[in-house]
């Protein structure tokens, strides 16, 4: 590909830099503020089309009632996979995590990926179908005898 636009450069006139930038397209992640405060998170290779349709109302889509929008991150990736993969990582994470990754706060990113695990302080109780009639008094629900039920400790 390098050498393709190489060759090209030294041909008088031609605008090798649009070939270039065929050659090499890029693909975007981009993060857009609605007007009630949400975000949305898409993907495009056309990043300022895309924006303006957005801001326009142009796409029916989840923008498209919450307008205005505003563009508040974005990133370019060389191939629309990897920019598909982001998104989609993206779009499951936290609205902390989110607005960390737009003020490009790296540590703050980092410490939201980190699950928290909490130890139960009240541990589940496991009852058979003789201790669950026992105890709930329901008899008259369908109740397999050789089911387990479990329940939390009150």
């Amino acid at each position: 590909m390098f050498y393709a636009v190489l060759c090209l450069k030294s041909i008088e006139g031609f605008d090798y830099f649009s070939v270039f930038k065929k050659i090499m397209k890029e693909f975007f992640l981009y993060i857009l503020k609605c007007n009630d405060g949400s975000y949305y998170t898409g993907h495009t290779d056309t990043i300022e089309k895309r924006i303006t349709d957005h801001m326009m109302g142009n796409t029916p889509c989840y923008t498209s009632i919450r307008l205005p929008v505003e563009l508040v991150f974005m990133q370019s990736f060389s191939s629309r996979a990897e920019a598909i993969d982001m998104e989609q990582k993206i779009k499951k994470w936290s609205r902390n995590k989110k607005e960390a990754l737009i003020e490009k706060n790296w540590k703050k990113v980092s410490a939201f990926a980190k699950k928290k695990f909490e130890k139960q302080s009240n541990p589940s109780i496991l009852f058979t179908h003789q201790n669950f009639v026992k105890h709930s008094g329901r008899t008259g629900h369908r109740v397999y005898k050789n089911s387990i039920y479990l329940y939390e400790k009150n």
